[in-house]
């Protein structure tokens, strides 16, 4: 997924950083990619590790965003300042950049909506939807 994203506009490798994912136990972000360069305004997503499901079968999970370069480095647009918020304008533009070559699925709710306080002292959280794609 993460080298097929240059395809798709994402091509940009800057600005990965250590982060985990907790998806049953805990996952170190395996690859990035960007729109935009590593100190401007744009849409990022992180990959973590690739696993295997009986029903969706090879799979891999990624948290699209978009985010301002501030003072301070990259944050995720604030719910509050910028509605629908950083994370899910990411989706959305996923959405535009990936659809119709690729098959959306269905979406679920994953109750992901903690708010997460970013480096400029903004706050932005999820829905707690996510998609579900067909990449081959």
């Amino acid at each position: 997924m993460v080298s097929h994203a240059s395809h798709h506009g994402w091509s940009n490798t800057s600005g990965g950083g250590t982060q985990y994912f907790d998806e049953h136990v805990c996952y170190y972000a395996q690859g990035s990619r960007a729109t935009g360069c590593g100190v401007c305004t744009r849409y990022h997503f992180r990959v973590s590790h690739y696993g295997e499901d009986g029903s969706w079968g090879v799979y891999s999970i990624a948290t699209p965003h978009h985010e301002d370069f501030t003072s301070c480095g990259h944050a995720v647009d604030s719910n509050d300042d910028e509605p629908p918020g950083g994370f899910v304008m990411g989706r959305n533009r996923f959405w535009y950049t990936w659809y119709p070559s690729h098959s959306w699925q269905t979406w679920q709710y994953w109750s992901n909506t903690a708010p997460q306080q970013q480096c400029d002292g903004g706050w932005a959280w999820n829905d707690g939807w996510v998609d579900f794609w067909y990449i081959p």
